[in-house]
């Protein structure tokens, strides 16, 4: 996105995958571009720590540095949907519990397509704690202020 003043900010999103972990994250880049003479000024301050409060504990701040740079990570994924433990971390797309019975196909449609909550999606197969043909899968939408939070045994 540019603007006729100069104004530009750069969204980039590269993957990475290295065997069953794969990852995406969300670095936005700002800045100013002026042309007569050229001067390029770019902006970090949303990279910054989040300023400590007066009043605020350090588990309050701890919190709301894991939050400002969990927006820095759009997922992390371990494994795919239906191994033996499958979790996924960030923006959660199109999932489903109970294989589409209980939930189907949810999208986090209460932010915008290019930006991510901190979204949990754990599964795990009952065989890897040696109880045959059972399981278990948790879902939240957001691990810091949850809308939807749901849980299966299968």
């Amino acid at each position: 996105m540019a603007t006729s003043d100069g104004d530009f900010s750069i969204s980039l999103a590269p993957d990475f995958a290295i065997s069953n972990l794969s990852l995406q994250l969300d670095l936005k880049l700002k800045g100013h571009l002026d042309t007569d003479p050229v001067n390029l000024n770019l902006d970090f301050t949303d990279w910054y720590l989040p300023e400590h409060t007066t009043g605020q504990t350090n588990q309050e701040y701890l919190i709301s540095v894991l939050y400002h740079y969990s927006t820095f990570l759009r997922y992390a994924q371990w494994g795919q949907r239906y191994d033996k433990i499958f979790v996924r971390y960030g923006k959660l797309t199109g999932i489903t519990l109970g294989d589409g019975a209980l939930l189907n196909g949810y999208f986090d449609k209460s932010v915008p397509s290019r930006q991510a909550r901190p979204g949990l999606d754990f599964m795990l197969d009952g065989q890897l704690l040696g109880v045959p043909n059972a399981g278990f899968e948790f879902l939240m939408d957001d691990l810091f202020s949850p809308t939807l939070t749901a849980w299966r045994i299968f």
